[in-house]
């Protein structure tokens, strides 16, 4: 005859290596002839929250279903009982404190047949994610994952005494790519820069010093990511410059901006371009276009590529600008108003201050029209030769963009001759 009937246990007590015990006033079971069902039974632990544990045994197909039901529980201490008991649980891999409430099943068909599945929501989190120098710290949001998936949706947390916020989506397909949407209110570069410093440089200390070539770490030569990035307030140096929106690709040491919007306090930039992290620092290049950039009292539109190598200052100094540009109504000197000024530019710090040669300048004022080059000097002073009808026109301005009236440190001048 098959057995059936029930059996109730009390004073439950089960031990792990490198764990406090786990313990249970009362754990009940119904048996039928063909399964095994553990009723919901609340376990005791050390810490704070309540945990209910409930499941069943088939005993045709050997196959198990146990369902797990934290309430401001420690999402570290649940995260270790799961992995003592079965296998990691891969939507709890990136926590190392918090508390959690929700529910987590798994299925296990047989030998190396585990599934995991589950929704929950996590509070005073702290996440350690690969990639970041630092960890997540204050995090909440809620996480829903199976076979097919992870999504986690309402987070926030603080990265290095900022905050973010975000979306995050993964399929189980291991070829597609990962979706994040990260939203931060404030945000400088240098920031920015530090946290992401494992992706950006090497780690090691002969990498970074040029004699050995970099070692990818096997979680950016597989990283397969689709993002948007939003800053409210975007911040270089301190400076604030405005709101940034961008669209980015990272596949392995490749990161590709489709998509770069700066909105300035008065102009905007728009770029696209390419960062690679495969060398010891990292290799940009871009294209950008920047329209209604105030300067000199007029209005500057400018379009142009832009490759440098490297974080902070490094990157400043190694930046080679090329392109095109053109103003409206610019005031190069006290007495020097162009209606239109335009040409070709090239930019960089290659003798340790900020180099602006200027080619093929055309500048409209009133009815004449004068051609020439410029070229900026050490001190910040940029220095226009200009030509018309055989006379030359020698004006001395600066790199600042205020206009004259603005800035007493202008001291422009000209001569015509």
């Amino acid at each position: 005859n098959a057995l059936s009937g029930g059996v109730s246990i009390t004073g439950v007590v089960a031990s792990f290596p490198n764990l406090p015990p786990i313990r249970s006033a009362l754990v009940s079971a119904r048996i039928s002839p063909d399964r095994i069902y553990l009723e919901p039974a609340t376990v005791d632990t050390e810490g704070n929250g309540t945990l209910q544990v409930s499941g069943d045994y088939s005993l045709t197909d050997h196959g198990a279903h146990v369902s797990f039901s934290p309430v401001d529980f420690s999402v570290k201490q649940l995260r270790n009982t799961l992995e003592a008991w079965f296998d990691s649980a891969p939507a709890l891999g990136a926590f190392r404190d918090g508390l959690i409430t929700g529910k987590l099943m798994n299925d296990h068909g047989g030998v190396d047949e585990s599934a995991w599945s589950g929704q929950f929501r996590f509070s005073e989190g702290r996440l350690v994610l690969p990639g970041l120098a630092m960890p997540l710290t204050g995090a909440e949001g809620r996480v829903e994952f199976d076979t097919t998936g992870l999504d986690v949706d309402r987070f926030s947390a603080s990265l290095g005494g900022k905050s973010v916020s975000a979306t995050y989506h993964r399929n189980a397909d291991s070829n597609g790519p990962q979706r994040l949407h990260i939203d931060l209110p404030e945000a400088d570069l240098a920031d920015l820069e530090s946290a992401l410093e494992p992706a950006l440089r090497a780690q090691s200390f002969f990498a970074r010093l040029g004699v050995t070539r970099r070692s990818i770490p096997a979680w950016l030569a597989t990283r397969n990511l689709r993002g948007d990035l939003v800053i409210h307030r975007f911040s270089t140096n301190g400076v604030p410059l405005g709101a940034l929106r961008s669209h980015l690709n990272w596949q392995g040491t490749s990161i590709l901006f489709s998509g770069f919007e700066l909105t300035l306090p008065a102009g905007a930039i728009e770029a696209h371009g390419r960062v690679n992290v495969a060398a010891s620092s990292p290799h940009y290049q871009f294209t950008a276009t920047v329209t209604g950039y105030p300067w000199k009292g007029g209005v500057l539109d400018a379009q142009g590529q832009f490759e440098t190598d490297g974080v902070g200052t490094d990157a400043l100094q190694n930046l080679q600008a090329d392109g095109m540009f053109a103003g409206q109504n610019v005031s190069l000197g006290p007495e020097d108003l162009f209606e239109k000024v335009s040409g070709g530019f090239h930019f960089s710090f290659e003798n340790g201050w900020a180099s602006l040669r200027l080619a093929n300048v055309q500048a409209s004022e009133g009815n004449e029209d004068w051609t020439g080059e410029a070229a900026s000097q050490s001190d910040g002073k940029l220095i226009f030769d200009l030509e018309s009808s055989g006379r030359q026109r020698h004006v001395v301005s600066t790199l600042e963009p205020k206009t004259v009236d603005e800035s007493s440190a202008l001291d422009g001048q000209a001569a015509v001759r």
